[in-house]
């Protein structure tokens, strides 16, 4: 991505990312839920999320929107944030292993620019693997790379073609996904809500090219589409 686009693309979602949008855009209230998980044993389920080493405030941004969905629907959750000099590999593992060992349905949303998490993952058991669910990948052109989390024993892959903004997508998807829409239903209306927002975006920039934009970043499911959480 450029640094032109990458400029628009945080300067939209700053602002954007506040009840306007959501008034704007979509449901503000969207089957609300209790807070807290009321899974039974055979069903909790947690997640383990990692974001680059971006800036900090982009580090910030996505660790305040995403903490709280983890926080209410999952039964245990991880966060880690890298740095230049702290990539996070092994207490990422650790807690991922830990995870697959604990639970029969684990998420992993990986919150990065292009990324390839998926060769450390390798280093896990197969047997504990099997217990992977949903592997949704924020990284620019990262959709190859489904076949391989399929392989490693994920149910569902979740990544983008292009050069994405897929930052405007993970506002939608983590709400919808989170409050039990399947993930055919999650991507369909995520992918909606994104290109609202390009077109919204658009009347303030002209550099900014909606459609070019969207088809790079339109998010495609790998595996099991009627996956609900």
């Amino acid at each position: 991505m450029s640094r032109l686009a990458a400029t628009i693309i945080t300067t939209l979602l700053a602002i954007f990312s506040y009840y306007l949008v959501t008034a704007c855009t979509d449901d503000i209230f969207l089957n609300a839920s209790p807070n807290g998980s009321t899974n039974s044993d055979s069903t909790k389920k947690a997640a383990i999320a990692i974001r680059d080493a971006a800036p900090g405030y982009l580090q910030w941004g996505t660790e305040h929107f995403t903490v709280p969905y983890l926080e209410r629907y999952y039964d245990e959750w991880h966060y880690f944030n890298q740095a230049p000099n702290d990539n996070q590999k092994a207490d990422f593992l650790g807690a991922l292993t830990r995870a697959l060992k604990k639970y029969k349905s684990v998420d992993l949303y990986l919150l990065a620019h292009s990324n390839y998490y998926y060769s450390w993952v390798k280093e896990i058991k197969p047997a504990l693997r099997k217990n992977l669910r949903l592997v949704y990948n924020s990284g620019c052109e990262n959709i190859a790379q489904g076949r391989t989390w399929l392989k490693l024993g994920a149910k569902s892959y979740i990544g983008h073609p292009g050069r994405s903004a897929s930052p405007l997508f993970y506002f939608y998807f983590l709400r919808r996904w989170t409050r039990n829409a399947t993930l055919e239903d999650a991507v369909f209306s995520s992918n909606k809500g994104m290109s609202k927002l390009l077109n919204i975006g658009s009347i303030f920039s002209t550099a900014l090219h909606p459609d070019e934009v969207y088809q790079e970043s339109a998010a495609h499911i790998l595996g099991n589409s009627l996956l609900r959480f």
